[in-house]
């Protein structure tokens, strides 16, 4: 998870159990208005050695999002 602000991207690394569950997380985000830019390359879609994948993800969040 890096996110040095949160006026600007946010890029987090996780893993999922296959690639259609990790692009269903992916609309997911860009369906909610919450979210902007939400941007996950297929080439940051790995296979790993357990039947699972890691990815990596970006996106932008709303500022209303962050009740102060």
């Amino acid at each position: 998870f890096d996110a040095s602000s949160f006026g600007g991207s946010i890029s987090v690394g996780a893993r999922g159990p296959d690639h259609a569950s990790v692009t269903r997380f992916k609309n997911v985000l860009s369906a909610d208005s919450r979210f902007f830019n939400v941007d996950l390359p297929l080439s940051r879609i790995a296979g790993s050695g357990d039947n699972t994948v890691n990815f990596t993800i970006t996106f932008q969040v709303r500022e209303p999002f962050f009740a102060r």
